[in-house]
């Protein structure tokens, strides 16, 4: 009986690390990245993941966790990972290391009940002056239902309307975006202004039909074609006041629509918009986020080489022998990579893993994408605004791009800004750095956005 008790005693003084645990990693003059672990037991069984939130990251599997007395070992092998610790007295911290690559930065654990959020305090909250309501409209040539949300000003109208189409990628209706919502905050703003704001949730997405994978701008082109086309239908909506709000690829399509339905839309508003071809933008991209993250010129022109040719191959007709000629480039250019990448590649199955990429449908159609005939044919009015910082769609060139299209094309009622020290979704950062959406509290600058409203509701 006594031993038993002990054991109970024993048992009782081992800390638990079944629970959600959260800290920073501290990455030195990196800064901190903020990770959460996940620990379970069922069974007798423990299982554990990782999120790493700034790079929205979940789920990543880990080993089965181990525990030796008070020490806390957890490995995540898909990333060459792993934290070990020491449980403070009170069971409620873990203070110790995480090592990756070959190096050790500090990292302490806290039990937490649920993860901390970040704070958006630009996220719109009720009561709103405006209604707001669920729709769906068809895109009658691909077969697809798109669901969304129309937000309209009080009073009988009929109002000025905007589409908001967004970026690159499978996007909600607020262009959800490491837990910031812009276009539920561009809607919000520009209702409150008089104007009613239609977002949807793109083909795939929400409660969206189709199949986002496949498509490329031109498929979306159509379904923010029959957004256009719904909202002049509508009763409280004026039909010869309709513009497009489109970020990034968004950007690209605006024109697209404005150009193929010319009464239909009266305005295009293009954030962050390309005005160069794919393959420009995503050759200065690539240099511009490595040197942020403190690569070398010397390292980055190998790697910009390789990117060239592939960017050629991936073009090349016939398509067929596209891949055998994307491999063929990798293999010339391997060995004057820096080490990392190099390693990557050295291994046959992560080779033909790359080279695939410039493949996907999407991608190999902006890659020869050109926008400028295009923006030639534009006639309505547009607003061009591009973040100072954007390490993805650099300003500079894109809006001289831009500028020069519509000029060319005869066009004179264009308005352009260069925004200083804002990135690629509109907030304020002195890097631009993708790294640090996540982490910047502002959704969208309250003074560029000002000027959005300004001019739209100068139209």
């Amino acid at each position: 009986m006594l031993a038993l008790l002990l054991m109970l005693i024993v048992a009782a003084d081992k800390p638990n690390p079944v629970g959600i645990w959260e800290g920073p990693i501290q990455l030195g003059a990196a800064g901190e990245l903020r990770v959460v672990f996940r620990i379970t037991n069922k069974d007798g069984k423990r299982t554990a993941t990782m999120d790493v939130p700034k790079q929205q990251a979940a789920g990543i599997a880990c080993a089965e966790p181990k525990l030796d007395d008070n020490k806390l070992t957890l490995n995540v092998l898909k990333i060459g990972g792993k934290f070990v610790g020491t449980f403070a007295e009170d069971g409620k911290s873990v203070v110790g290391t995480w090592t990756q690559g070959g190096n050790d930065y500090p990292l302490t654990l806290k039990s937490v009940e649920k993860p901390s959020e970040p704070k958006r305090p630009q996220l719109p909250k009720a009561p709103f002056p405006y209604t707001s309501e669920d729709v769906t409209f068809t895109n009658e040539t691909a077969k697809v239902t798109l669901a969304g949300t129309l937000t309209v000003p009080p009073g009988a109208g009929p109002f000025a309307a905007v589409v908001l189409v967004s970026g690159s990628g499978p996007q909600d209706r607020d262009e959800t975006l490491f837990g910031h919502k812009p276009f539920l905050v561009i809607a919000d703003a520009l209702s409150r202004r008089g104007i009613a704001v239609l977002r949807y949730d793109d083909r795939g997405v929400g409660k969206s039909t189709g199949k986002f994978a496949d498509c490329t701008s031109n498929d979306f082109a159509v379904d923010a074609a029959a957004a256009v086309l719904f909202l002049s239908t509508h009763a409280k909506i004026d039909p010869k006041k309709i513009g497009i709000v489109g970020h990034s690829e968004g950007g690209l399509i605006a024109p697209m629509v404005a150009v193929k339905h010319p009464k239909q839309v009266g305005f295009i508003v293009l954030l962050a918009g390309p005005g160069l071809p794919g393959r420009d933008i995503l050759l200065k991209q690539s240099a511009d986020i490595q040197k942020a993250a403190g690569m070398k010129t010397a390292e980055i022109a190998p790697i910009l080489a390789m990117m060239t040719d592939i960017y050629d191959a991936a073009a090349d007709e016939p398509p067929a022998g596209r891949k055998t000629k994307i491999l063929a480039a990798i293999d010339k250019h391997r060995k004057t990579l820096p080490a990392g990448l190099r390693l990557q590649l050295d291994d046959a199955a992560e080779r033909d893993k790359f080279a695939a990429v410039p493949l996907d449908p999407w991608l190999n159609a902006f890659l020869v994408f050109d926008p400028r005939p295009i923006l030639m044919q534009v006639k309505c009015p547009v607003l061009a605004m591009n973040g100072g910082t954007d390490l993805q769609v650099s300003a500079k060139e894109n809006l001289e791009a831009i500028r020069a299209a519509l000029q060319a094309g005869g066009h004179t009622a264009g308005t352009f800004h260069e925004l200083p020290k804002l990135n690629h979704l509109f907030q304020p950062s002195e890097t631009g750095s993708p790294s640090d959406y996540g982490e910047i509290e502002t959704t969208f600058d309250p003074a560029a956005l000002k000027r959005l409203e300004d001019w739209i509701a100068a139209r």
